[in-house]
């Protein structure tokens, strides 16, 4: 608490964005990864075990020391997925097409 007592603000922020970065990251798990979220993400058991085992017994008030580098692997599949599934039935839209004929010249550039 020397920090506090000399007037360092820093500190103060720094602890106040450390509860809102592990707050918001018990909010993620709960509405993407946990199993029957509201808007559960598509990853291997290989990486939503790791993830379910950081955030058992979790709530609002006891939050456990998460290293946030744990979201990483979720991150990368999930790019992954969009890359080879999302995107590619983006390409084939009409409206992808319309979009690559209206602006082909600034595209080729």
């Amino acid at each position: 608490r020397f920090l506090e007592s000399a007037l360092s603000w820093e500190s103060r922020f720094h602890e106040v964005a450390e509860d809102f970065r592990k707050k918001r990251a018990l909010d993620i798990y709960k509405t993407f990864v946990a199993a029957g979220s509201p808007l559960e993400i598509n990853v291997p058991a290989s990486i939503r075990d790791p993830l379910d085992d950081a955030f058992a017994g979790a709530s609002e008030t006891a939050m456990p020391e998460v290293d946030l580098g744990i979201w990483d692997d979720a991150v990368d599949e999930v790019f992954r997925l969009l890359q080879r599934d999302s995107w590619q039935r983006f390409l084939s839209t009409k409206k992808c097409r319309q979009y690559l004929a209206k602006n082909k010249s600034s595209i080729a550039a």
